[in-house]
């Protein structure tokens, strides 16, 4: 999200992204941008956003994890656009997870895959 005119990803990415140490080793910790703060795009503009970026996923392949951030003492002002835009990945097959969730799938879709040894299920 550059702006509340023009929503896309701070990072030239919706994929949460690794931390790494000092030396460059990645970590396994993830960072997952907000895309969308409530208190940035406002309560008419945040679901606009959302299903613009729902689109682009679908019809473009520009696939990511969505954040919207809605704060507690502010909920019952963003509760209809929070709703229409659950309602609106539903609608799409867009699947919503948790943040626990997300992390699980980031987790296993990184991980290296296992080295085998030469010859590994090979039988003579």
């Amino acid at each position: 999200m550059a702006d509340s005119r023009r929503p896309g990803y701070f990072t030239g990415s919706g994929l949460p992204m690794r931390f790494a140490d000092e030396n460059g080793v990645t970590l396994d910790i993830f960072q997952s941008v907000t895309q969308l703060p409530d208190e940035t795009w406002g309560s008419t503009n945040i679901a606009s956003a959302f299903q613009t970026l729902i689109d682009r996923s679908i019809n473009q392949g520009f696939y990511g994890f969505l954040n919207a951030n809605f704060h507690p003492p502010s909920y019952n002002s963003y509760r209809t656009a929070a709703e229409t835009m659950m309602i609106y990945a539903n609608n799409n097959g867009v699947p919503i997870w948790s943040g626990p969730g997300c992390l699980s799938s980031c987790a296993r879709a990184t991980r290296p895959a296992p080295k085998t040894s030469p010859g590994a299920g090979a039988t003579s």
